[in-house]
């Protein structure tokens, strides 16, 4: 009775010790993630800047070397 009792407890133990790894690495990934959702945003949002800048350059150019022609 006793050692089946042990062996229980034991085996509970490691598996809360389980769980608890688990969980840290959870928490871990899950930081991870938004900050990498974080970065993808502004990276996304800095990118469409640059694009629109791009744009204006382009047309600016355009428009000057149809002024020339």
């Amino acid at each position: 009775m006793r050692l089946t009792r042990d062996t229980q407890m034991t085996d509970m133990a490691q598996l809360k010790s389980r769980i608890k790894d688990q969980n840290a690495k959870l928490v871990q990934l899950s930081q991870e993630k938004i900050k990498f959702d974080a970065k993808s945003k502004t990276s996304q949002s800095s990118n469409s800047a640059n694009q629109e800048q791009m744009n204006a350059a382009f047309s600016n150019k355009q428009v000057c070397i149809e002024q020339k022609k």
